[in-house]
């Protein structure tokens, strides 16, 4: 059985479906196999999700209740939009008093604390404000883009150095009123390796969870030495091809699909944080990791700063940052 799957770009965590700011799914397709598996497709987290399982169909269904309970576990979490979610309850409190984390929401901070550090800044989760000033999360015919002034004031709000984490109380404490956290970058992520342990306590090997376009494979159908994925660029012409992948992730950042209109203009979704203006690259980046949340963060990660340098380790070895340029980009290159 060969199965493609077609990597879209992330978007940010949003449960306001008519607006879209979301992770497209993959384009999934799978050729006719003689492979026995189950498949479960559903909404979730504003996307869809597909699971796909090499398993008797009892033993699947309990594996896919699991999946579910660990997309429902991170949305109780992530959601800002939900004002009981762990997250908004965080960013109406912790300018006033350090709010204890639970150890889900203590594992996001730490991921993105340390992608914070090694990017130098360029992947911020207290990016919040900047997405708010540019009307990424609300909607609005008239957008305008923000002036220098309005920049400044809201740039002030934003930095992760200008947040005190308590490492023995697992606390998080904002020192400038006003900030505010957004999971987008990473929350997809987590709940993607999340699902995976939910499938591997049932006793499954063999499988795959798609999660608006954040994969995560488990080892390949019985027939097959590995999955075989398929990374297209913004043009959507294939840019490159990894074949025979198993029990790794890959995530995809851009910004060709989601946009919003500003002045008439179209303007990518994805900010950087140090200067609070929106990023355009000629190409999409893909990460590929030993788990979702790292692939997740890191595919936003290059291609905000595609000069990062990754630090060296065990715990980074096997990591494979893949620029997908568009075929003009790619026939330029070539003639010079």
């Amino acid at each position: 059985m060969d199965l493609r799957f077609s990597i879209k770009t992330k978007r940010p965590f949003l449960m306001v479906s008519v607006l879209l700011f979301l992770v497209f799914g993959f384009l999934f397709s799978a050729e006719p196999a003689a492979d026995p598996h189950v498949r479960f497709r559903f909404p979730v987290m504003g996307t869809e999700a597909v699971v796909i399982l090499f398993a008797p169909q009892e033993q699947a269904e309990k594996a896919h209740q699991g999946v579910r309970e660990a997309f429902d576990r991170v949305l109780q979490i992530a959601n800002p939009y939900d004002p009981e979610s762990e997250v908004s309850r965080l960013n109406r409190t912790a300018s006033t008093a350090p709010f204890v984390c639970s150890e889900d929401l203590w594992t996001m901070l730490q991921a993105a604390r340390e992608a914070w550090k090694i990017s130098g800044g360029a992947f911020d989760i207290t990016a919040r404000p900047i997405m708010d000033l540019w009307g990424f999360y609300r909607i609005a015919p008239d957008r305008h883009a923000p002036d220098e002034k309005e920049r400044k004031e809201v740039l002030a709000k934003v930095g992760l150095d200008k947040v005190r984490f308590d490492d023995t109380e697992h606390s998080v404490f904002f020192t400038v009123p006003g900030m505010a956290l957004d999971l987008g970058g990473l929350a997809k992520g987590y709940a993607v390796d999340l699902a995976l342990e939910a499938i591997r306590r049932e006793g499954i090997t063999r499988g795959s969870v798609n999660l608006g376009g954040n994969l995560g494979l488990l080892e390949p159908p019985p027939t097959q030495m590995g999955w075989i994925i398929a990374l297209f660029a913004p043009d959507r012409t294939v840019a490159d091809h990894i074949c025979l992948m198993k029990n790794t992730a890959v995530s995809t950042s851009g910004d060709y699909e989601q946009y919003i209109l500003v002045d008439g203009e179209k303007i990518g979704h994805i900010v950087d944080p140090r200067t609070g203006r929106p990023v355009h690259r000629e190409y999409s980046v893909s990460a590929i990791a030993s788990s979702a949340l790292r692939a997740d963060i890191l595919s936003t990660v290059f291609y905000l700063d595609p000069d990062t340098v990754l630090p060296e380790g065990e715990k980074w070895a096997g990591i494979r940052i893949i620029r997908n340029e568009s075929a003009d980009v790619r026939n330029a290159r070539g003639r010079r």
